[in-house]
């Protein structure tokens, strides 16, 4: 909702400034008009330009977790990173929160796939999933896993949820990071939604809004002490609460209790 009253903000400024400009250069009725969408186009852009030049960076960890190891193989390809591990049958594909490098990620996801289910860490434009909610389709087209599941962050869980409830056939469930749906998923689908205890960015009304959507298999995993900004390396997020655990130990127990949905039913 946030997003929706500053969007309109940013709208109503732009039409203001621009029939101020066109008024006072003395623009005719139909030239005034036409100079003032045009101008209001361009503030627009001007304004949501600047608005995702500014973005949570990745922390210096983070680049680490971007090297090969002994058991896990990263590879940088088109639509982002590819953390090819020991296990062969399924895969994650994660979209990130809005306004957050991808790569601060990385450690997680390394961690998920050096225990068995291999990851895809997409880097989206302009650091927002929406603009790129089909990227997965390239990854189930090209690599022969038997199961696929998508999981993302925040907004990334949101459009993670919309890909997944249109992919019936190709996805195999959905994982949220302090996330929530908006969109039904199908009833063959499974979901696991972990947040921490301490997340102070996650819309509550929506998160509980959205258990009407969620699937008959499904599993939610409060992490204690955990924030909004631990699933990843980037800081601290304006907003959140303050964390208990480290980033490391909640990734950790967010990494376990993955691996665990994806081979059993019942994390709780």
């Amino acid at each position: 909702m946030k997003y929706i009253i500053i969007c309109m903000t940013v709208y109503m400024l732009c039409v203001a400034a621009s029939v101020g400009l066109s008024r006072l250069f003395g623009f005719s009725a139909v030239k005034r008009g036409i100079a003032a969408a045009l101008i209001s186009i361009l503030l627009a852009v001007l304004v949501g330009f600047s608005y995702m030049s500014v973005y949570y960076h990745a922390d210096d960890t983070a680049a680490a977790y971007l090297a090969d190891s002994e058991t896990v193989a990263v590879t940088r390809i088109d639509t982002g990173y590819y953390f090819d591990g020991p296990g062969s049958e399924r895969a994650i594909v994660f979209f990130p929160g809005a306004k957050v490098e991808e790569i601060a990620y990385a450690p997680l996801l390394f961690t998920v796939a050096e225990q068995g289910t291999d990851c895809f860490l997409l880097k989206v434009p302009l650091r927002m999933a929406f603009f790129d909610g089909n990227a997965p389709d390239e990854m189930i087209d090209r690599y022969p896993y038997e199961s696929w599941y998508m999981m993302g962050h925040s907004l990334g869980g949101i459009v993670a949820v919309r890909y997944a409830a249109a992919h019936v056939a190709a996805t195999d469930g959905v994982i949220l990071l302090a996330s929530y749906a908006d969109r039904e998923l199908a009833p063959t689908a499974r979901l696991l939604s972990i947040y921490g205890s301490e997340d102070g960015l996650l819309d509550r009304e929506q998160y509980e809004k959205g258990r009407k959507l969620w699937p008959k298999d499904n599993a939610e995993v409060i992490i204690d002490g955990g924030n909004h900004a631990g699933f990843g390396n980037y800081g601290v997020q304006r907003g959140d609460g303050k964390a208990s655990v480290t980033s490391a130990q909640q990734q950790e127990q967010t990494a376990e209790t993955i691996l665990r949905f994806l081979s059993a039913r019942n994390v709780g």
